[in-house]
């Protein structure tokens, strides 16, 4: 199961150091259910996870903060939540 959450978009200057935005998981991944592409922002669920660790409908719903922040000197950066609600798919 893959989860798309993010798509970054700069306007700076092709190919140096304030175009590359990278991503990373600050805090909510809990038991590391989560994983993060360093260079898409893409959030998946661990393949290993397995629907018992994420007990959908029990009401267990998981918000991660996520920070993007560029390679450019000064480094510029930002945080955003995700929210992750489960539920009950019959």
């Amino acid at each position: 199961m893959n989860i798309s959450l993010s798509t970054a978009i700069d306007i700076d200057e092709m190919n140096n150091s304030n175009s590359v935005v990278n991503y990373e998981i600050l805090q909510g991944n809990y038991e590391g259910l989560f994983t993060i592409d360093q260079h898409s922002g893409k959030v998946a669920v661990r393949e290993s996870a397995g629907e018992k660790r994420l007990s959908p409908g029990d009401g267990s719903n998981i918000t991660l903060t996520v920070r993007a922040y560029d390679l450019g000197v000064p480094q510029l950066s930002s945080t955003t939540l995700i929210f992750i609600y489960t539920m009950v798919n019959n």
